[in-house]
């Protein structure tokens, strides 16, 4: 991986994550949810207790074989005293998440800054933060919709609703992307969310 990676893949675990393989090589890849269970990151962002217990054993391998796991701070309490049996490695960082208005997290973001709704958007903003001017969002179709978009295993997010969507997910997103006009955002599926721009571009995949 470059010292300062350009080109970026984010991987979530929406629908679109199995096929990540057609995506254009990346100089990095950060990553989130169940997707450590099909691809091994450069970076891997955690911001809910459950992946931790879901994916002990597959974090333990990651990091072993060199994959950086990231913790949002709000976690460091409860592993001091709650730490799932199989995960035998610390974190190798504790992530400096703001501390925001859950209700109306987009305001509170800026470059630099990282806003804790979930892994796979911390992930999108350490790529921001890192030097990227190009990045490719797979698995990261948002949770709900008409058909209720469900993770690529079968399992359902931590915030698998609509509204969510609606009303948290979306709006940070589209306030990062407006705020960086000089990076290309590629969104890989079909998205439950209106995402527009002239630096946006949408690649569904067959």
């Amino acid at each position: 991986m470059p010292d300062r990676p350009k080109r970026w893949m984010v991987l979530g675990a929406s629908p679109s994550a199995e096929k990540y393989h057609s995506v254009p090589e990346a100089d990095a890849v950060a990553a989130a949810g169940a997707s450590i269970l099909i691809h091994r990151p450069d970076f891997y962002f955690v911001n809910e207790v459950g992946s931790l217990w879901k994916y002990t054993e597959e974090l333990d391998e990651a990091r072993r074989l060199g994959t950086k796991v990231i913790l949002s701070r709000k976690l460091r309490n409860y592993l001091s005293n709650n730490k799932p049996p199989s995960y035998r490695y610390p974190c190798d960082e504790f992530l400096d998440t703001k501390e925001c208005n859950d209700e109306e997290p987009a305001r509170e973001w800026e470059l630099g800054s990282y806003v804790p709704i979930c892994g796979g958007v911390l992930a999108l903003q350490w790529a921001l933060n890192h030097g990227a001017s190009e990045i490719h969002l797979v698995g990261m179709e948002g949770y709900g919709g008409p058909e209720d978009v469900i993770y690529f295993n079968g399992g359902y997010g931590t915030n698998h609703s609509e509204n969510y969507t609606k009303n948290i997910y979306a709006p940070l997103l589209r306030t990062i992307v407006s705020g960086m006009p000089d990076v290309c955002f590629v969104i890989y599926g079909t998205p439950v969310y209106d995402l527009v721009g002239s630096n946006v571009d949408l690649a569904p995949l067959s």
